[in-house]
C-alpha cells in the first residue's frame, strides 16, 4: 500500500501585469493485493485521489474491500462464455475509457486528423443517454484549477450534449483558429507551448442504481478490468483485449470469470450506451 501528500503552490503572472496565485492540496492512495490458493495466485489492486483529505480517507476502506472481496474470488474464477452478451462497466474501466477518448475532443488532434470527430459539431456521436462535460474547477476532480495554462477562468465545458457533439475543448490559438471561445483548456509543460487538454472530464450520472442495471440484466458480464486498453488506437477505435469480470446470472453477480476477450468499437460503442449508473464516482482526473 502507498500513499502520498503533496501541496501545491502555483503562481501565474501576465504580460498585462496581472498575477494570479493559488495552493491546494491532493492526496492518492493505491493498493496492491495477492491472493495465493495452492499453485494458483491472483493480483488486483485498487487505488483513488482527491483533493480533499477527509474525502481520500472516506474511500480507502470501501475500495480496499471491494478489491479484496475481488482478488479472492478471482482465484476460483471461470471462463466467460463465448458469445454477444449486455456488458456493464465498473466505474474502473469506466475511468479507463474515458482516459482513452477523451483526447479525441481536443481541437488540436481534430485539426491533425488524429480524432474521427473531424467535422463531427452538431452531430449524433453518442446515446442520447450520454451527455460529457469537462470542468476545470470541479472540486470533485484533482485536475482542476482557478486558471488554465494560458490564464483564461476555468469553467465547465459540456462537450456532448445527450448525444450530440456540441464543442471540442480549446486553447487561444484554436479558438481563433475556428472563430469560437477559447474553452479553458490550455495546458503546458515547462518552455513548451500550450495545447488543449481534458480536465475533470466526466459522464454525467444517471438515475438508475448499479444494484438495478445488475437486476435488470438476465445473463452478462460486469467488467471489472480491460487489459491493454491504452494501446488501442483512436483513429479507428477497435479493440479487442483480455479481461477480468463477474459474470451476471439471472439478474445477480454468479461468480468470477477470466480467460476471455472483449472485442468491439469504441466509437460503435458509444452510440449503443442503454443505460447510465447514477454512481458518478472520482478516483482521479476522470
Amino acid at each position: 500500500m502507498d500513499m502520498s501528500l503533496d501541496q501545491e503552490h502555483s503562481l501565474l503572472a501576465s504580460s498585462l501585469g496581472k498575477i494570479w496565485r493559488e495552493e491546494s492540496s491532493v492526496g492518492s492512495w493505491g493498493i496492491s493485493l495477492l491472493a495465493v490458493k495452492g499453485a494458483h495466485v491472483q493480483t488486483f489492486g485498487a487505488g483513488c485521489s482527491s483533493r480533499s483529505l477527509k474525502t481520500m480517507l472516506s474511500k480507502i476502506g470501501p475500495l480496499a474491500d471491494k478489491a479484496a472481496g475481488i482478488t479472492v474470488d478471482l482465484l476460483v474464477a471461470r471462463p466467460a462464455p463465448s458469445g454477444n452478451f449486455p456488458v456493464i462497466f465498473d466505474p474502473w474501466v469506466s475511468e479507463d475509457f474515458l482516459e482513452l477518448l477523451a483526447p479525441a475532443f481536443c481541437a488540436d488532434r481534430v485539426w491533425r486528423g488524429l480524432s474521427p470527430y473531424r467535422g463531427a459539431l452538431g452531430r449524433t456521436i453518442a446515446s442520447p443517454l450520454v451527455t460529457m462535460i469537462d470542468d476545470g474547477r470541479a472540486t470533485f476532480g484533482v485536475a482542476g484549477s482557478i486558471w488554465d495554462d494560458e490564464g483564461f477562468l476555468a469553467r465547465p465545458t459540456t462537450v456532448v450534449q445527450e448525444g450530440v457533439l456540441c464543442s471540442y475543448l480549446y486553447d487561444l490559438a484554436g479558438a481563433r483558429r475556428d472563430g469560437c471561445r477559447t474553452t479553458a483548456s490550455a495546458a503546458r509543460s515547462f518552455g513548451g507551448a500550450p495545447s488543449p487538454a481534458p480536465s475533470n472530464f466526466y459522464i454525467k450520472a444517471g438515475s438508475t442504481l448499479p444494484s438495478e442495471i445488475v437486476r435488470e440484466t438476465k445473463r452478462g458480464l460486469y467488467l471489472l478490468e480491460l487489459q491493454g486498453l491504452h494501446t488501442v488506437d483512436l483513429a479507428d477505435g477497435d479493440f479487442s483485449l483480455g479481461g477480468v469480470g463477474l459474470w451476471i446470472e439471472g439478474g445477480e453477480k454468479a461468480c468470477a470469470v477470466d480467460q476471455f476477450t472483449v472485442t468491439g468499437n469504441i466509437f460503435d460503442m458509444m452510440k449503443k450506451i442503454d443505460c447510465v449508473g447514477s454512481d458518478l464516482e472520482f478516483n482521479g482526473p476522470l
